[in-house]
Parts: structure tokens; C-alpha cells; sequence
């Protein structure tokens, strides 16, 4: 059994109004963006746009199949897409610029070759790359978006509106084509009658897709808003709302930001707290304090580049991460182009980074955020968190040190985080301590307050204070029944210590139901069948986990195991030869070769206990 938790703003495809630090944090639902998530991508189709197909988010890429190049070109292309499978975006889109110096220009090259730019934020390196594209094909939907971009950075919203009319409204650029052409056309316009009243109609045709009117309200209500049609805005906000729930951020501070704009500053200061009754939202937080104060609020959209750029974080915040990646850098990065300063954006790029450990990239993301902004805490905590996993783990905890001090109103995440890289280090009494700190600070146990139990036991464990451990997780299980993690951890602790034989194997067995691609958990559930006897069952269990961990030393070293009782004893030892050129543990490797040599005719059944690996 292995577990993890990783920490940091992991927030991509949630709402990042509310950022969470922690796994479970103290945070609301995701509103309405998990209902335009399904709908949107399914309007798309299989191929969300032209954008991803050239991106490389799929078998679909247009890298993927090298162009008809001569010896030396061939060469940067292979350069180029080795450079691109370890998404070295920037080195990438050089080799490819140097294949297309050689040999002409080739389409497709040129389009990976812009992307590439455009996913590495370099937009003016990307113009020509464009113009060029769209001189020979007008539709072209990649080059379309890239330089409708260009032309709402220029402030040429009119020529971004007839960019916009070549693209063919199919897949993705159903839903990003009106609305970016709803802001060319207030912007071209300058917010006249007709223009605006060409914008909304422009929107409107999102209402034709069940399921997200809700999409739809949000961004009639920034359009109305924009082109100061008060009243029409507060209609909208209000149709948002209630289509929502009342459950979107940004919906919520959109509109507080709007009622502030109107002296309607009680409303907008109940707006926020009826929010925050329900969940931590720091930007929200800030802006209750300053309409409090009858501050007014600027609004979330002030012209039609920002527009642009809100458009292109929305779409991308609700595609889910699995084989997005690309698209959602892509459109991320863009949004940043048109608005420098907008914080979510550079959060999700950030968590997108780390989950493909690029963790010098996502700490450099990450630092680009002004530390007094309202992510600033969360953005400061996923900092420590990046120093630590980059091996610099005394600047992680005087970091953290130093902003607990300077925050001593919500403890929770900086504490837990303090404890996550105590436990990380073997510091597991320290780790205990912040915990249950981190803990008295929450008050009165939520369903969010899971991890903090759940980590905290793991340190217990580790403490060899089972007592204690076993509490732990009982109340996170309580809090969270259906937490893999958990179910998964004590489940295994119980097989291993002979107690609660039935319940454990039910759990793991739930456990592996609810994340069946969790390699470490299936290789739990593949474990207990061996220490149960039930050797058959073990083998299909552990040939699954090793699919999943192929490199892993302790997965094939099981797998070997369960080969060896079912007799199948040639394979057992290639499974522990591979397991050795894996790089185990050292104390492992004496075992290991003993295995290899002898089987397991000298061995006991010794279990394998693999928390120490957490």
C-alpha cells in the first residue's frame, strides 16, 4: 500500500475563486461550471477544436505524423517532438521553426509550431505564424483564435470580429465564436445601441444548448453590464443566480462587484456573506470588507479585451484535465495575453505544471501572483509546498512559519501544510502537532476536515501509535465514507495486523471500486488476496496494479510473490529482477536477491508493509 497527498492550489476544472490548498479543503461546491463542463464538451464533440487536434492533446495531433522533410529538417522535427513529449514547449517550437526554415511551409508544422509558441506565452512570436496560415485558409480554426487574440490585444475588435466570421461554428467553436464575437462587436461598436444589441444576440445563441443558461445569463448580465445597461445587468445577474443556485463564485462576486457600482452596498455585503456561510472563498472575503466599507468595486469586465480573456479562462476552466491539457494551456495563456493581471489564470497554468512536474515552471507561476492579492495566502502556501518537492524544505517551513504569523486568521492550510512536509521528512511528532493544531483552528469537525485526520493518523501510524492512527482515520471515514484514500490505508493496516479481516477486504475492494486507475490501491487490494491466502485472486490483482505502476519496485515485487505460490515460478523471478532495476529501497535489495536465488522456499510470509512509502 502506498498513499499521497499532494498539496498546492490543485484546482483545474474547479471554480478558482475558491482555491484549495489542501485535498478537502474548506471549500463550496463547484456551482454551475460542473453542468457546463458536460454540456460544453459535449456541443464540442469528439474533437474539442482545431486548437487541441494541432496542440497535441490526442492521437488527433497534427505533430504527430512528421511531414515530408528532408534529412537535416527531419532531424529538428524529431528533436522537436521529443522536445514536446517532455513539454518543453519553447525548445519544442524552435526545432520546429528550424524544420520549416529548411523545407517551405508546411501546414500542419506551422500550426504545431504556433501553438507551441502560444502554450510557451509567447503570442508575438506566434503573429506571423498566423497571418500566414489564414492567408492560405481564412477558416482555419487554430489560427482563427490565435489571431482574433492578437486583434483584442491590438484593440482592433473589429478586425477580431471578422477574423471570427471565416471560423465554421462546429465542436468547440459553437460556444467560443458567439461569445467572442459578442465582445467584438460591443467593442468595434463602442458600446452604441446596435452594437450592444448585436452582442447580446451573439450570446443568445448559447441558449439553444440545454444546460447552460446558466452560462448564458453570466455573460448577458458582463455584456449589459459593460455597455452600462444597469437594469438589464441586475436581470441577468439575478437569471444567473438562479440558475446557478446561487452557487458560482463567480457569478456571486460578478454581481456584488456590480451592486457596489450602484450604492447597493448592504445587498452586496449580504450577497458575499450568505456565500461564505458555506465555505472559505478569500476573494470574496476581501470584497465583503470593502463594500462593507461602501467601497465601490470595480467591475469584472471592464472593455471587450477583457471580455475576450474571460471568455477563454471560463472555456478552459471547465474542461476536465484528462487529455486537455494542450487546449487548456493554450486558451489560459491567451487569457493571460489579453489580461496580464488575471490571477485564476496563472493558477490553473500553475496546477497544470505540477501535475506534469514542471515544478519550476508552476513555482515561477506561481511567484508571478502579487502576494497581497486575495489568492495570496493559498498562492503562498502552494509555494512552500513546490519548495519542498524541489528538495528545499528549510525555505518551505520558514515560509510557512513566517505566514502563519502573518495570518493568524485561517490557520487551517498553513498548519496542515506545515504537517504535510513534517510528515514528508519523518518528522511525524512535529507533524502530529501541526495537525491537531490545524485541527483546533477549524472548530467543530467538517466533511472537508477528512485529511487533516487522515494525515495526521498516517503520522500517528508511522509513531507506531496505532491507537491513536486507527481513531484517526475511523473519524475521517466518518466524515468522508467514501474517501479511497482512507478506506484504502486502514483497510490495509487491519489485513496486516490479522483484525477486522471481512470489513478490511470490503473496504480495499470499495476502495479499488472507487479509484480502479489507482495503481497503489489495486496493488493494496492485490496484496491483501496474497496474505489471505487467496493466491489466484492476488495474481489477476497485482498483474492490473503493475499495468498501472509498471516502474513501481514493491508492485512488481508482489507481483513476483503471487507468482511463486501459484507455481508460476519463471516468472516470479523476472518479476523481482525487474523490481531490483527499479531502484528500491536499499534494505530491500539483500531481500530481493535472496528472493532471485532461492524463491521463496527460505522465506517467511514477512509482510510487506508499505506506509513507510507514503
Amino acid at each position: 500500500m502506498r498513499v499521497g497527498m499532494g498539496r498546492g492550489l490543485d484546482t483545474a476544472g474547479q471554480e478558482l475563486s475558491a482555491p484549495a490548498s489542501r485535498p478537502g479543503g474548506r471549500r463550496r461546491g463547484r456551482g454551475w461550471r460542473g453542468l457546463c463542463r458536460v454540456v460544453i464538451l459535449g456541443v464540442a464533440g469528439a474533437a474539442l477544436s482545431a486548437c487541441a487536434q494541432a496542440g497535441g492533446d490526442g492521437p488527433g495531433s497534427a505533430a504527430a505524423a512528421p511531414p515530408a522533410l528532408h534529412a537535416s529538417a527531419f532531424g529538428d522535427f524529431l528533436a522537436g517532438r521529443y522536445a514536446q513529449s517532455v513539454h518543453d514547449n519553447k525548445a519544442a517550437a524552435g526545432y520546429f521553426a528550424s524544420a520549416l526554415n529548411a523545407d517551405g511551409r508546411d501546414t500542419m508544422l506551422q500550426r504545431a509550431t504556433m501553438l507551441l509558441l502560444v502554450k510557451s506565452g509567447e503570442m508575438a512570436q506566434a503573429a506571423p505564424y498566423a497571418r500566414e496560415i489564414l492567408a492560405a485558409d481564412p477558416a482555419d480554426p487554430a489560427a482563427s483564435l490565435v489571431q482574433t487574440a492578437l486583434d483584442f490585444g491590438a484593440g482592433n475588435d473589429a478586425a477580431a470580429g471578422k477574423v471570427l466570421s471565416h471560423v465554421p461554428q462546429s465542436g468547440l467553436d459553437k460556444v467560443m465564436v458567439p461569445l467572442l464575437s459578442a465582445w467584438a462587436d460591443l467593442g468595434a461598436g463602442k458600446g452604441k445601441p446596435a452594437s450592444v444589441d448585436r452582442a447580446l444576440a451573439s450570446v443568445a445563441v448559447l441558449n439553444s444548448y440545454s444546460g447552460i443558461t446558466g452560462f448564458a445569463s453570466y455573460y448577458t448580465a458582463l455584456v449589459n453590464d459593460t455597455a452600462g445597461r444597469t437594469a438589464a445587468a441586475d436581470a441577468a445577474y439575478r437569471t444567473a443566480m438562479a440558475a446557478t443556485d446561487s452557487g458560482d463564485p463567480l457569478v456571486v462576486e460578478a454581481y456584488g462587484r456590480f451592486l457596489s457600482r450602484q450604492n447597493r452596498f448592504a445587498e452586496a455585503a449580504a450577497l458575499y456573506r450568505t456565500y461564505l456561510q458555506s465555505g472559505e472563498n478569500p476573494p470574496l472575503r476581501m470584497m465583503m470588507v470593502e463594500v462593507t466599507a461602501h467601497r465601490r468595486l470595480p467591475p469584472m469586465v471592464r472593455n471587450a479585451r477583457d471580455g475576450a480573456a474571460e471568455v477563454f479562462y471560463d472555456i478552459a476552466s471547465v474542461m476536465p484535465p484528462e487529455n486537455n491539457s494542450d487546449t487548456m494551456q493554450l486558451f489560459f495563456q491567451i487569457a493571460l495575453y489579453l489580461r496580464p493581471d488575471l490571477a485564476k489564470a496563472k493558477i490553473m497554468l500553475a496546477t497544470i505544471y505540477t501535475r506534469e512536474n514542471r515544478l519550476p515552471e508552476a513555482l515561477a507561476a506561481y511567484r508571478s501572483i502579487d502576494p497581497k492579492s486575495p489568492f495570496g495566502e493559498d498562492v503562498q502556501i502552494s509555494i512552500a509546498w513546490l519548495l519542498n518537492q524541489l528538495n528545499r524544505p528549510d525555505e518551505a517551513e520558514a515560509m510557512l512559519e513566517k505566514l502563519a504569523r502573518s495570518h493568524p486568521v485561517d490557520q487551517v492550510n498553513v498548519l496542515g501544510t506545515m504537517g504535510d512536509i513534517s510528515r514528508d521528512h519523518g518528522k511525524y511528532a512535529d507533524a502530529v502537532a501541526h495537525y491537531t493544531a490545524a485541527l483546533k483552528a477549524a472548530g467543530p469537525p467538517e466533511e472537508s476536515d477528512w485529511s487533516l485526520f487522515y494525515t495526521r493518523g498516517i503520522a500517528y501510524d508511522q509513531m507506531k501509535q496505532w491507537p491513536q492512527a486507527e481513531a484517526d482515520f475511523l473519524t475521517a471515514l466518518k466524515l468522508e465514507p467514501d474517501q479511497p484514500m482512507v478506506l484504502n490505508y486502514l483497510g490495509y493496516s487491519w489485513i496486516v495486523r490479522g483484525e477486522h479481516m471481512t470489513r478490511a477486504l470490503g473496504m480495499i475492494e470499495q476502495a479499488v471500486t472507487l479509484s480502479p486507475k489507482d495503481g497503489y490501491i489495486v496493488d493494496s487490494l492485490g496484496w491483501a488476496y496474497y496474505r489471505l491466502g487467496r493466491y489466484h485472486q492476488a495474481v489477476s490483482e497485482l498483474e492490473t496494479a503493475v499495468t498501472l505502476l509498471p516502474a513501481d519496485p514493491t508492485v512488481n515485487e508482489h507481483l513476483g510473490d503471487a507468482y511463486w505460490r501459484v507455481g508460476r515460478r519463471l516468472e516470479a523471478r523476472y518479476q523481482w529482477q525487474r523490481a531490483l532495476t527499479f531502484k528500491p529501497d536499499a534494505d530491500k535489495v539483500p531481500e530481493l536477491k535472496a528472493k532471485i536465488a532461492d524463491g521463496l522456499t527460505r522465506m517467511g510470509e514477512a509482510p510487506h508493509d508499505r506506509r513507510s512509502g507514503i
